[in-house]
Order: structure tokens, then sequence, then C-alpha cells
């Protein structure tokens, strides 16, 4: 009579199949709960100029652009890229990982994720530079007041 042990390769064999069915219950588990989809948003922009003197052509916001959303302005923004992503994460449009990209007479010019952006913003140097930082959200209080200025 022949002994096996644990170590057989019949007992390998199974342990392997054992192994292949545990991975499919897996993969079975999770295409049943799919992740979500990586969607893409498409933010037009426009340039905000406004003519404040006819006569001499002189222009005011320069510099800003309007923002469209599927064909809805959403805004006015110096920092057009980040204020969007802002606008569709607090909306929740957007899942942080969704792909934002920005069109300027219909060409793309800025490719970016969601949640990256809306993390940054545009500070001005006292020198003249601009300098890309982390976004903070101003108190309410300033806020409001900002908003009642304009």
């Amino acid at each position: 009579m022949e002994l096996t042990t644990d170590a057989t390769p019949e007992h390998e064999a199974s342990d392997t199949i054992a192994h292949k069915r545990a991975e499919t219950t897996t993969v079975n588990e999770v295409a049943e709960n799919p992740l979500p989809t990586t969607k893409s948003h498409r933010v037009d922009l426009e340039p905000a100029y406004r003519v404040t003197d006819p006569a001499r052509g002189t222009t005011a916001g320069h510099g800003k652009a309007f923002m469209l959303y599927e064909g809805q302005v959403i805004g006015e923004s110096k920092e057009p890229a980040f204020d969007a992503a802002r606008w569709l994460l607090k909306r929740g449009l957007a899942l942080p990982s969704d792909r934002l990209t920005t069109y300027r007479n219909g060409m793309p010019c800025v490719f970016t994720t969601v949640g990256r952006s809306a993390a940054l913003t545009l500070e001005e140097r006292t020198n003249g530079g601009l300098k890309i930082r982390a976004y903070r959200e101003f108190p309410a209080d300033r806020r409001e007041k900002a908003e009642g200025q304009k």
C-alpha cells in the first residue's frame, strides 16, 4: 500500500483549482458591483470682455473667461479650470477622478482631473508673477462681503 502526503502532485492540482475558483468568485463579485466609471467633462471658455468706453474702445475684464458647461454659463473666472472643477464637485456632477478639459475657440487647452483642479488656485505675487497653490475657501463672512462689493 502506498502512502500519500499533502505534497503530492494530485493535492497541489486540487489546491490550484480551488484557488482559481476563489479568484473567479472575486472577479464575479466585482462584475456584479462594478467600480464607478470615469467621465469626461467639457467646459467651453469665452472671453469675458466688457466695453467700458465705446468711444475709446477700452475694455475691462481682460483675462477673465465665461465658463460654459453643457451650454449653460456657470460663471466668470480668471482661473476657469480650477473654478469649473469646484463648481462640478459642489453640484455633484463629477467625481474627483473624472477628467476635465477646457476648450477655447473649439480647441482643447487644459487637460486635468476634477479633483486635482478643484484643490488648486492661483496666487498673484507682489513681483507680478503667478504661483499655483492649494485652494482655501473664504470664510462665509468674508465671502458675503466680497460678493456684496461686486
